[in-house]
């Protein structure tokens, strides 16, 4: 699943006319259906019918309904206010913040009318945490085809965020009990992707280290869920088969709760894979999960392909498949040592070839480079699993034994606070980071 997948990733990129792409997919249909036998020409029509595939479903998600925005455009106009939510966090760009924002209202000098359309919004200032929110702003249309917003004074929110709000607030009462406030901040980050409550300086400093990520709803968080759902059911003797659904159901469940950024959705999608694998008894090929969860997303939504998150979490994981096994032989027998040494290996060599495989989009996104990313990442990568662990952990006492909440607060607090002290240490390194 991995060639087609790029393959149609590739066909969103290329922009082929919609007519070229329909005409060359139902060819590539009938050939595929004459060919009898699955040689090597078989799946080369496979892999050439997903590019056409790819590029039409790009140019139709590009088709531009009766009220989208750029129809609204005044030429003798600059100034609009703008009505929507906004799609994923900020990225910084030179001296401002990029973002995406899915438009529902339109204002060009006279009254509001009804829009569609997502538009690119360049902020000259942090506008905090924007993912899901509605806001209205007040803007100006530039020539590079994107709104600038000039202050925050220019900026209002509406509402908090739409995707999984019940879930995430009922969660998050939860999870915060008996937290200190920074505490609070991380932990809710770090099990339910709210970034609203981390201190500025604490995500200066992951930024700078290079363990920012640690901070995303991910693969081990939608495994974790799996994991205590398979475990709960099997402790009240539920059958295997419905043990395994019950578990995929809660993954789907956890993924809107967190906001359904990309990265949430590619891991629930691959262990929903996985576990569809294991029912069924099939062995589970990492690249194969991987090419089917860029599939589904890519043909949901064609635009996610130039999303910095989604391009950051597939490469990370694709760099992990690919380099693993060649840094593993480097290394030599992997039996030799005891068991912490075996297993402090392969924690570093899975987090330097996910550092390998995103830097170069991390130094063209970020302009910044820390040659303590990998160390860190080291040291910080467990802290943060049993942060996330006591997280979910502190979750299930509260329905079910309230005394353990507390010590699990606790515990989650002190690891949080030598994960700060210990990043902060390594920021302090002489020439540990620079911007380029």
């Amino acid at each position: 699943m991995l060639w087609p997948a790029l393959s149609f990733a590739c066909g969103i990129a290329a922009a082929v006319p919609f007519t070229l792409c329909c005409v060359c997919g139902l060819a590539g249909i009938a050939v595929i259906l004459l060919m009898r036998d699955r040689s090597a020409a078989w799946f080369a029509a496979v892999i050439i019918l997903c590019f056409f595939l790819g590029g039409a479903r790009g140019r139709a998600g590009e088709m531009r309904p009766a009220d989208d925005y750029r129809g609204l455009l005044r030429t003798d106009r600059e100034i609009y206010l703008l009505r929507g939510r906004f799609r994923g966090e900020a990225v910084r760009r030179g001296r401002g913040y990029l973002l995406d924002m899915k438009l529902s209202a339109f204002c060009a000098g006279g009254g509001w009318q009804s829009a569609s359309g997502t538009a690119v919004v360049l902020a000259h200032f942090y506008p905090g945490h924007s993912s899901g929110r509605e806001a209205v702003l007040k803007c100006r249309y530039s020539r590079s085809k994107h709104f600038s917003l000039d202050s925050g004074r220019d900026l209002c929110f509406l509402s908090g965020e739409k995707n999984g709000r019940f879930l995430r607030d009922r969660f998050g009462e939860m999870l915060n009990y008996k937290h200190t406030p920074a505490g609070k901040g991380i932990i809710s980050a770090m099990v339910l992707g709210d970034k609203r409550g981390i201190p500025p300086l604490v995500k200066r400093t992951m930024l700078r280290t290079g363990t920012l990520h640690l901070l995303v709803v991910s693969g081990f968080n939608t495994g974790l869920v799996a994991f205590f759902m398979l475990f709960l059911l099997k402790a009240a003797r539920v059958p295997r088969k419905v043990r395994i659904f019950l578990a995929c159901c809660a993954v789907a469940a956890y993924c809107p709760a967190t906001g359904t950024a990309p990265p949430v959705f590619r891991a629930a999608v691959m262990t929903v894979l996985l576990l569809s694998a294991y029912l069924v008894r099939r062995e589970a090929v990492l690249l194969n999960l991987l090419g089917c969860a860029a599939a589904v997303l890519l043909f949901c939504d064609p635009q996610m392909l130039f999303s910095v998150s989604f391009q950051l979490s597939f490469l990370s994981v694709f760099a992990i498949a690919v380099l693993c096994p060649f840094f593993r032989a480097l290394s030599g027998n992997a039996a030799a040592g005891g068991k912490l040494l075996r297993l402090s290996r392969e924690a570093g060599i899975t987090g330097f070839s996910a550092w390998i495989g995103t830097l170069p989009f991390v130094l063209f996104y970020f302009r910044l480079f820390s040659w303590v990313a990998v160390p860190a990442n080291l040291l910080a990568a467990p802290l943060t699993s049993l942060i996330t662990i006591c997280g979910f952990c502190q979750i299930i006492s509260v329905l079910f034994l309230p005394r353990l909440a507390g010590y699990f607060a606790f515990i989650s607090d002190t690891l949080i606070t030598v994960l700060v002290s210990l990043l902060v240490f390594l920021e302090r390194f002489p020439g540990a980071w620079f911007k380029i």
